[in-house]
């Protein structure tokens, strides 16, 4: 059985499963524990897998279509000729989704106690169990029954010898995640997260192939006490994939994330890496994409949705960001224009008093009388005001005008930088290496160099 990473937001029971179920079984049947002194029967023979993949077969019908009594009597039926204790998480499965919990407690916990350590549901079977075993003694509390010490291996209550019932997982207080560093090419990546229960915020996946400019978004879904979502297995091609989650709350405010949109997560795609996907899920394997075909799409998968940013002012790309950007700038440009015009009435009103101070000097126009001939009149006065009220005013827009500006550079410059990072970081997830020439000429000889950057 494959090793496999649990990160999906919901149980199928798929073809795939099957296959791992029943194909196994006949290793799996002589590792069996044989505590009980029940007689062991030996590996299933080959008509007992056959008639055991047909039931499994017909409960996977079954469950697709929401019977599930009619599922877990053929799981069950399954499990009794293959003997594979793969099964068993099938069983407690359905029988946890008719609200059986007794049932499904035990047939989680028969799994446990048979099925490899390696197992891809041992995770959710652990967790269910805990919950599990919690909603029923709650249950027997509120009946005003006595709650009984959980049920050992052998299926007796324990001793006092033998320890407790294993505490709750403990609460998650904030959001957190795991990153993922590496995974194989070709295969879906489950991303998990936690947040605080009775939350209502929303998680979202944001992910993107090797050569792509664009992320695109899933929102994660809960299952049990984590939240999932897939990155593809289209999308696992090339060397590399970017990934990034944002937390945001019932107004659309991002109140945490894990990594962002110019410095994602990067997680490197290697042959000899851990599975990281549900294999209830089904793999979605993918063919890596051939060079003709990465040349035609200009080096990686058409981008499906817009690319994201962060909702903050500062945030370069969002729209708050863009709207203060144009408007430092507009007020810039309108503040500075608004000086000028000032400045022009200034200069006007200096104009117009200089001309009634030269009438007044010149003999021609004061009519005889010795210049100079005119007093300072309240049009005088009037104009020197608006001369000096257009020059302050111009002098404080100009100011603020110069402030904006300064405000609209930064801005435009955090801009610039952004879409550089960007860049940069869409130039080294292109697998394409880079190559590099030069001649080298010496003493004695002529020759080259050469250089590969991957």
């Amino acid at each position: 059985m494959l090793d496999l990473h649990h990160t999906s937001s919901r149980i199928r029971i798929g073809v795939a499963a099957t296959l791992a179920a029943l194909l196994c079984a006949a290793p799996y049947a002589s590792a069996q524990p044989t505590g009980s002194g029940a007689p062991q029967k030996g590996a299933p023979t080959a008509d007992e897998l056959a008639k055991g993949k047909e039931h499994f077969a017909k409960g996977k019908k079954l469950f697709d279509r929401k019977d599930f009594k009619g599922a877990v009597k053929e799981f069950k039926e399954s499990f009794r000729l293959t003997r594979n204790p793969l099964l068993l998480y099938n069983i407690g499965y359905t029988f946890d989704q008719l609200g059986e919990k007794a049932l499904a407690l035990f047939y989680y916990q028969k799994y446990l106690e048979q099925a490899p350590a390696t197992d891809s549901n041992r995770q959710a079977a652990e967790g269910r169990v805990q919950v599990l075993e919690i909603e029923i003694e709650e249950a027997k509390v509120a009946a005003g029954e006595t709650p009984q010490p959980p049920a050992g291996k052998s299926g007796e209550p324990k001793t006092r010898g033998e320890s407790a019932a294993q505490p709750p997982a403990p609460a998650v207080d904030k959001f957190q995640h795991e990153v993922i560093d590496e995974a194989p090419p070709g295969k879906p990546i489950d991303v998990s997260a936690f947040i605080p229960p009775g939350r209502k915020w929303t998680v979202t996946l944001y992910y993107r192939a090797a050569g792509e400019g664009s992320f695109t978004a899933v929102e994660m879904k809960p299952r049990y006490n984590e939240l999932l979502g897939r990155i593809p297995a289209a999308k696992t091609v090339g060397q590399s994939v970017q990934y990034y989650i944002e937390v945001k709350d019932a107004g659309g405010k991002v109140v945490d994330r894990s990594g962002k949109q110019t410095s994602p997560h990067l997680v490197l795609l290697d042959k000899t890496a851990k599975p990281r996907y549900y294999a209830d899920m089904g793999d979605e394997s993918a063919q890596p994409i051939a060079s003709e075909d990465v040349a035609a799409t200009g080096g990686g998968v058409t981008a499906t949705s817009d690319e994201p940013h962060g909702e903050g002012w500062m945030d370069a790309g969002s729209s708050r960001f863009n709207k203060l950007k144009w408007g430092a700038t507009g007020a810039a440009v309108g503040l500075v224009a608004l000086s000028g015009t000032f400045y022009l009435l200034s200069s006007k009103a200096s104009s117009d008093l200089e001309s009634e101070a030269a009438a007044s000097t010149d003999p021609g126009q004061c009519g005889g009388t010795v210049p100079p001939c005119r007093t300072f009149s309240d049009k005088q006065q009037s104009l020197e005001g608006k001369g000096q009220r257009f020059e302050t005013w111009a002098n404080i827009s100009l100011g603020i005008g110069a402030a904006a500006a300064v405000g609209a550079g930064v801005l435009w410059y955090l801009e610039i930088r952004d879409h550089r990072k960007r860049r940069a970081a869409h130039e080294e997830s292109n697998d394409e290496p880079k190559l590099s020439a030069a001649p080298v000429v010496g003493d004695g000889f002529v020759g080259g160099a050469a250089a590969v950057r991957f």
